[in-house]
């Protein structure tokens, strides 16, 4: 379970202060992995605006995970309208995440749970805050959350299955796909900046019973079926093309 966390906006001057921008923190925060969700409705409570939000870890919101964009929205609200942001642990949840990125050998990038990067040692939720920022403009991590909401919404059209189920398929299980190239390209960059592989997830390879193109590669043709399954999800693996599945 996550953590609910309360984020309060002290200031002596609630009446010319922009809900927008308390909006736009807590989008510059789940832009940067900080926050998993948020709830976009206010409670002003004794002079002040509160607002609760979803994290991966109790430490999510401590000033050293900030991005260079959450502090650039935390000093305009200081000078603008003498805001200070402070927060409260609401409820603690129970979840793993892995912290110890030294130690990580190899990365996937994969839709679900609380964060779209794993381990690929112990398949454990990195938070996107410990990797260094992967996005165009190297200010926090917005492309993979970007990714993860491209995936999220194909996802769900494909498993309520009302319309274009074989285009949604297509979109999560071929590597050439537009969901599949904006992937692999993020997972790139994240290999990139970390100096370690971060593999691709394609959801599920179709089958075809004429040449058995499951035991190859989708992408190189070559051999890729693991010995035993992985995490008990994946079953092949091409350290050629980083695609696994």
């Amino acid at each position: 379970m996550e953590n609910i966390i309360q984020v309060k906006f002290l200031t002596s001057r609630l009446d010319l202060f922009d809900f927008e921008i308390a909006v736009d923190f807590l989008r510059s925060l789940k832009d940067n992995g900080q926050v998993i969700d948020f709830f976009r409705y206010p409670i002003g409570k004794n002079g002040n605006l509160e607002m609760n939000a979803l994290t991966i870890d109790v430490e999510s919101v401590n000033e050293f995970n900030n991005s260079s964009g959450v502090n650039n929205i935390i000093n305009k609200m200081l000078q603008e309208f003498d805001v200070r942001v402070v927060y409260e642990i609401i409820s603690k949840g129970d979840n793993k995440v892995e912290k110890n990125i030294e130690s990580v050998k190899e990365f996937v990038l994969y839709y679900g749970g609380y964060s779209p990067l794993k381990s690929l040692d112990n398949f454990i939720d990195i938070p996107l805050y410990f990797i260094p920022p992967t996005s165009e403009d190297g200010s926090n991590r917005s492309n993979i959350i970007q990714w993860e909401r491209d995936y999220e919404a194909i996802y769900h059209l494909w498993f309520r299955g009302n319309f274009n189920e074989e285009y949604f398929y297509d979109q999560l299980s071929n590597y050439n796909s537009g969901l599949s190239t904006h992937g692999i390209e993020v997972a790139g960059i994240i290999g990139k900046t970390t100096g370690k592989n971060c593999y691709y997830y394609l959801y599920r390879y179709p089958i075809d019973e004429n040449n058995n193109e499951i035991e190859n590669c989708p992408k190189c043709n070559q051999p890729w079926k693991l010995d035993s399954k992985l995490f008990d999800v994946f079953e092949y693996k091409c350290k050629n093309c980083l695609l696994i599945s």
